[in-house]
């Protein structure tokens, strides 16, 4: 016979009561008692290889009605649930513990086995379960964002050339980004126009796989081209989880109108338009033709004013009445360029009175002596 002292006093203390010295209480240890109950497995579904932590819930009855001390699940200590006397508990098993628990398993499966400690210290098995372990983590997306950086651009400042010429030249470079958890998870990427590349191509589309420690955010890039000018709208989804990205693409500038012919003294106000920003504008030289912007002339150098709607406004005017042309060429930051031709339009010869019939204004060719 073992001499155990319960510690009814604890009762006390908590309802606030006055005790004397904590009783004794004999408890028979010489029986062959033992604990039974029952495991369960919370698993995605019955057949899948466990990819993450591993949430083991049983119930546990003492044969003798003896106190369980504790309850052990592959060596991490069960909670008591609903109840008492561990009659529900559960304990949660990482997945970092299943891999090392895995050890050299050719089969990576792990033997779980739930033991429970007595008032008597006396260990039961009260069972055991194999379970197959994944060695790649489950992955949980719950974070994506997409980023585009342009080289050479200052992606933080929109108005600092922060688009895509449409010449499938110059590429964007696509980030996509997911929390630390999201590192081996697959994202579909899909773009409204132009291409993107440097993912895998599958029967669903493109896709990327996240790369992590699972420490930092885990992320992949891939490269964008476009030869189509607008807003591409670049989306990438994991599950449940979308991320989108509007990025411009801008095609060479605009001259409206485009071209003209002007006569001696006629002036005509030629505006710039582009999505992306504009480099300068020059005009080739002649005589008859000026072409200035700003207060710039355009045959001597290249310039332009850009008004505060990213726009270049041209005065072309006819100083002579010459035969005489000029071409405007208007680049943006990435060199597209787009040109328009100005003339001289001549004025018609003066009228000198010769009449239609050439008539020299005499008598019409009537003898003298008429």
């Amino acid at each position: 016979m073992s001499r155990i002292h319960t510690l009814l006093w604890g009762t006390c203390l908590v309802f606030g009561l006055a005790c004397e010295a904590a009783p004794e209480s004999e408890i028979d240890c010489s029986a062959t008692g033992s604990v039974e109950g029952d495991i369960t497995l919370v698993l995605a579904t019955a057949d899948d290889a466990v990819k993450k932590d591993l949430l083991v819930r049983g119930t546990a009855t003492h044969s003798e009605g003896l106190a369980i001390r504790k309850i052990t699940v592959a060596g991490v200590t069960a909670t008591q649930e609903d109840g008492f006397n561990f009659d529900s508990w559960e304990a949660v098993i990482t997945f970092d513990r299943l891999l090392a628990l895995v050890g050299s398993s050719e089969d990576n499966t792990v033997t779980i086995a739930v033991t429970a400690l007595d008032s008597c210290d006396r260990t039961s098995t009260i069972g055991t379960v194999d379970v197959a372990v994944s060695l790649t983590p489950d992955v949980v997306v719950n974070e994506l964002s997409i980023t585009a950086t342009i080289p050479g651009i200052d992606a933080t400042d929109p108005s600092d050339g922060y688009y895509l010429p449409a010449d499938g030249n110059v590429p964007a470079i696509v980030t996509i980004t997911g929390n630390p958890e999201a590192a081996n998870a697959k994202v579909a990427l899909e773009a409204s126009h132009g291409t993107l590349s440097g993912g895998d191509e599958g029967f669903e589309g493109l896709s990327v796989t996240l790369t992590g420690d699972g420490i930092e955010p885990a992320k992949a890039t891939l490269l964008y081209t476009s030869e189509t000018p607008g807003v591409a709208l670049l989306s990438a989804t994991s599950g449940q989880t979308v991320a989108t990205k509007l990025l411009t693409v801008a095609g060479a500038p605009a001259l409206i109108p485009s071209g003209g012919a002007l006569l001696k003294g006629q002036q005509i106000r030629v505006t710039v338009f582009t999505d992306g920003q504009l480099e300068a504008c020059q005009a080739t030289p002649t005589v008859g033709l000026t072409v200035t912007s700003g207060g710039g002339n355009l045959m001597e150098a290249p310039g332009g004013e850009v008004t505060s709607e990213g726009r270049i406004e041209i005065d072309v005017l006819a100083t002579e009445d010459v035969e005489a042309s000029t071409v405007v060429t208007c680049v943006d930051i990435y060199g597209q360029a787009s040109t328009g031709e100005y003339s001289v339009d001549l004025l018609p010869p003066p009228d000198d009175g010769s009449g239609d019939g050439g008539d020299d204004g005499g008598d019409g060719g009537l003898p003298d002596d008429f």
